[in-house]
């Protein structure tokens, strides 16, 4: 698995490089409508991934090594996952900075919940995407990654600009549980589906 990572991450490495940077600019931009876009794009990595696999021919080569179906495919979600986290990390420790310069600590609540939702509705829209981009390839699929960021920032943004100032602390603690949760549940259903489409769509 670790060796699935590394690949990825190796081919990635200039994305990986510019999302770095594209994070650290928007988390010190005021407002958090970026920062959710950022944190969905994150999520779709994956594709970008899958689509060098698809052009490499990689899974001819992986029906070859000691990899399972379900290490192949648990491994896109890994590094959507992680990818995730690590933009969210970075993006709170920069707002958090940002709150304290301004003198803003008010808005900590606020952001922190913004912050959550984001990371939760980008796993959610990565446990809905991969099972079509394995259903139908990564081109006929395309379409699907380009809806997933559209719906995901739109959806997201209108939401934290509605409520994120308004909610009461018991409204604001219970999204904060329910959110993850949603994304823990997507993706445990998603990783299945995926892994059934990847071996009966033939994508080796």
């Amino acid at each position: 698995m670790k060796g699935l990572l590394y690949k990825d991450a190796v081919t990635l490495m200039k994305q990986l490089k510019l999302f770095l940077l594209m994070i650290l600019i928007f988390a010190v931009i005021p407002g958090y409508n970026l920062i959710t876009f950022a944190l969905v794009y994150c999520a779709m990595l994956p594709f970008s991934a899958m689509a060098y696999d698809e052009r490499s021919k990689w899974n001819r080569l992986a029906a070859m090594l000691p990899y399972s179906d379900v290490q192949l495919v648990l491994c896109k979600y890994i590094l959507g996952w992680l990818s995730v986290l690590g933009a969210t990390l970075i993006a709170a420790v920069a707002q958090f900075a940002v709150l304290l310069i301004r003198g803003a600590q008010a808005e900590l609540a606020a952001m922190l919940l913004t912050l959550v939702v984001s990371a939760s509705a980008s796993l959610i829209l990565l446990a809905l995407s991969l099972p079509f981009l394995y259903r139908f390839g990564v081109e006929r699929g395309r379409m699907t990654f380009i809806v997933a960021i559209v719906l995901g920032v739109v959806g997201v943004t209108l939401f934290t600009n509605a409520t994120a100032f308004d909610l009461n602390e018991h409204a604001s603690s219970f999204l904060v549980l329910l959110a993850p949760a949603l994304a823990v549940a997507a993706n445990a259903i998603s990783i299945p589906v995926s892994t059934r489409l990847y071996r009966r769509c033939g994508v080796r």
